[in-house]
């Protein structure tokens, strides 16, 4: 797609390899500027705590050899703790270095945060004024990690240096991942008579919302709509007690109830949904409702996070701190919809690699000459 860094020597190291969005992001890149020549280290996503502060110690006892080669661009997710992998392996200071930035410990879900939550946020911190460029993939990222520091800076105990956030803001840059180009080529309509679809395709975790989801179905059950879930996001070793009441009690309000980890058979899934629902407290981009909605899915979305920067207003329901009322509200849009007509799905052509492209292109040129 670009020559951009061809024949370049490109590291790309991420210290939590999850499959959305890293892995997902990882690809991205790469089949955006497939002449570089690229070297990909990860670690699996284990034991997240220590992971946050110990990455660095850990990729530099394993991948000695690989980090010792020379470079002529280094790209990092944000939980690599980059300042110390830079002092550990000091070839690696030579390199030009972008940040890219899919979360932020300053936004984290309330459940998420720990005693050891100050650790990751300098820790970002000292990445990100280490790093050459820092790419967020949202105004939210970015915003929540700026304010962030600049309350972290107000606390400080001692006289706090001058200028940190305006010198970061100076070289960040909001980007969005791109998304996957098989979203774009269409797929089977969904249904046009039966129960309504209704996707909810993210990741079985706390900060996605699987109580809130469960306060949805709730208020689903005490209304007149004729709607069923279709659930394809990852699970993890245990299951949400929320997530457990909902398929013991409301099994019949679930159509589908799968990870579904075949490509073609997920967009097959998405493409025959009527609706993509989220109830996320934590979403930096949202790219599992955005592939939805590129596949053809009306966006059904709380007003918060990175939503509202992306999705027009009809499209989100009325958040508030009480699940039960949200999920009322959530329930109030649906009806509005069926009774009046549903909106169309907003157009995502925006978050297409060749949409994008140049953007990565730019910031690349900045820290590369």
């Amino acid at each position: 797609m670009s020559d951009r860094l061809e024949a370049k020597r490109v590291l790309l190291i991420s210290a939590y390899d999850t499959e959305m969005p890293v892995l997902y992001w990882s690809k991205r890149l790469q089949e955006m500027f497939p002449s570089a020549q690229w070297t990909q280290l990860g670690l699996a996503p284990d034991n997240f705590a220590w992971r946050v502060r110990g990455n660095a110690l850990r990729l530099a006892a394993e991948h000695t050899e690989q980090l010792n080669r020379s470079y002529d661009l280094v790209i990092a997710s944000s939980l690599v703790d980059w300042a110390t992998l830079r002092g550990l392996v000091p070839s690696l200071a030579q390199a030009p270095s972008i940040l890219y930035f899919h979360e932020n410990p300053f936004a984290y879900a309330e459940a998420h945060r720990s005693a050891g939550n100050g650790d990751a946020q300098m820790t970002s911190l000292y990445s990100a004024l280490a790093a050459d460029a820092c790419i967020f993939n949202s105004r939210h990222n970015l915003s929540s990690f700026m304010s962030g520091i600049a309350a972290m800076l107000d606390k400080y105990p001692e006289e706090a240096p001058q200028g940190v956030v305006q010198s970061l803001l100076a070289k960040s840059h909001e980007i969005p991942v791109p998304l996957c180009a098989d979203v774009f080529e269409g797929g089977e309509p969904a249904s046009e008579q039966g129960s309504l679809r209704i996707l909810w395709n993210q990741r079985w975790g706390f900060d996605k919302g699987p109580d809130r989801l469960l306060a949805f179905v709730k208020a689903l059950d005490h209304s007149d709509l004729d709607a069923r879930l279709v659930l394809t996001g990852q699970r993890g070793r245990q299951i949400p007690a929320s997530m457990a009441e909902l398929e013991g009690q409301y099994g019949h309000r679930i159509a589908f109830n799968r990870h579904e980890t075949d490509r073609q058979m997920l967009r097959a899934r998405m493409a025959k949904a009527d609706v993509v629902l989220s109830t996320a407290k934590n979403d930096f981009q949202g790219i599992e409702v955005m592939e939805a909605v590129a596949m053809g899915c009306v966006p059904l979305l709380p007003d918060r996070l990175s939503y509202p920067e992306h999705f027009p207003n009809e499209r989100r329901y009325h958040s508030i701190p009480d699940a039960d009322q949200e999920a009322i509200n959530a329930v109030a849009t649906l009806r509005h919809w069926r009774d009046n007509g549903f909106p169309s799905p907003p157009d995502m052509q925006r978050f297409h690699t060749q949409a994008l492209v140049g953007e990565y292109e730019a910031v690349i040129d900045s820290v590369l000459h």
